[in-house]
């Protein structure tokens, strides 16, 4: 559990954190951002870093670039029915469908005389999701959003995937585009 600092911290309402922008790295919507501290994880030095955290009773998705030298991108999809997702004004984060693949015939065995491939997958299943892109920068820490969920549900309910990779040192110090004319960081 993260013990935040009192001069950055970030209090437990959306509407309330607006008072302290991020730095101008980031995109406006992120509820807050600073240099990766060990200590404010309660973490010792051997410690393991948890890439993604979602504080127990504020439900803050934080993501933490613990790596020393590089960059990291992070693709976070959180996927069910019942939650919302809110930036640092309180305001909700758009929505999303995720559909899920699943083949309605079994692939049929291609034989030496007549080779086929199987079925083209059928979209079965649609349910709302949200994917945020990350880039961090090396050693930050970002709170990203609040998760507000249903009365009696917890973090650990919610549907949550990630694929996080440390990208090669190509980025200047401080470069705050990406190629494609894109805003600042973190990208959504």
């Amino acid at each position: 559990r993260r013990r935040r600092r009192s001069s950055s911290s970030s209090s437990s309402s959306a509407a309330s954190s607006s008072s302290s922008p991020p730095p101008s790295q980031f995109s406006d919507w992120v509820i807050s951002s600073e240099a990766f501290d060990r200590e404010d994880f309660g973490l010792g030095p051997s410690d393991p870093v948890p890439d993604l955290s979602i504080d127990p009773d504020e439900h803050v998705l934080t993501v933490i670039n613990d790596h020393g030298t590089n960059h990291k991108a992070y693709y976070i999809s959180i996927r069910g029915t019942n939650f919302q997702v809110l930036d640092r004004r309180g305001r909700h984060l758009a929505i999303g469908h995720h559909r899920e693949e699943s083949n309605t015939k079994p692939p049929k065995s291609p034989s030496p005389s007549s080779p086929s491939l199987p079925p083209p997958p059928s979209l079965s299943s649609s349910s709302p999701c949200l994917t945020l892109i990350l880039s961090l920068p090396p050693l930050f820490v970002v709170d990203v959003c609040h998760l507000r969920l249903p009365r009696g549900a917890a973090p650990q309910d919610l549907d949550i995937a990630s694929d996080i990779s440390v990208l090669e040192n190509r980025v200047a110090a401080g470069e705050t585009k990406r190629e494609g004319g894109g805003g600042p960081r973190p990208f959504l």
